[in-house]
This record gives C-alpha cells, sequence and structure tokens, in this order.
C-alpha cells in the first residue's frame, strides 16, 4: 500500500528532475548548434575554390550539427503549434516552392555547364 502511494510521489520527482535537466541543457545546446552551422556555412561561402577535402568536412560538419542540435524538432513543432488546416497549406506552398527552385536550379546549373 505504502508503495502505491511513494511510486506516484517518485515519478513526479523524476519527471520534474528531467524537464529541469532538458531546459538546462537541450536549448543551450540547440543554440550551439546553430552557431556552429552558422560558422561553418559562412566558411565555405568566404572559401573561393574550396577542394574537394574541404568541401566534405565542413558540409559532414554541418550535416552534424544540424542532425545534433535541431534534428527533427521542425517536424515536431508545427505538428503542436499550427491547425491542421494551415499546416496542411504550409506544406503544399513549401512543397510547390522547393519544386520551383529544383527546376530554376537545374536550369542555372545546365546553362552555367555548358
Amino acid at each position: 500500500m505504502l508503495g502505491l502511494r511513494l511510486f506516484p510521489c517518485l515519478e513526479l520527482l523524476a519527471q520534474r528532475l528531467i524537464c529541469t535537466l532538458l531546459n538546462a541543457f537541450r536549448r543551450p545546446q540547440i543554440i550551439w548548434c546553430f552557431v556552429g552551422m552558422i560558422a561553418v556555412l559562412c566558411t565555405l561561402a568566404l572559401v573561393d575554390y574550396p577542394s574537394l577535402e574541404l568541401l566534405i568536412v565542413l558540409l559532414s560538419v554541418a550535416i552534424l550539427l544540424a542532425n545534433l542540435g535541431p534534428g527533427v524538432l521542425n517536424m515536431v513543432y508545427p505538428n503542436e503549434l499550427f491547425p491542421t488546416r494551415m499546416r496542411a497549406s504550409g506544406v503544399g506552398f513549401a512543397g510547390s516552392i522547393s519544386r520551383i527552385g529544383a527546376i530554376f536550379l537545374g536550369g542555372v546549373c545546365v546553362s552555367y555547364n555548358s
């Protein structure tokens, strides 16, 4: 009987501790990963003719930081923040813009290589 009363209290304490730790460490991790991505991508933008090795290293670090920090939060937050109709319209708009961008970029790359 004592266990039935004690367990919920311990569970509440554990949840409070976990939430405190997540708030203390997760947010700075996300912020520093964004700062790292900015630094890596700015470095990549400032180098005139990067070697293949440099490209591989910088893009690998950028992808590592993108997955380490924000990760899938950009897929989780919209589900919690926006209603379904607005979310569906946003996904459709983003999909159409990405297709237009791919067509435009494909044309630019083909004309650039010719």
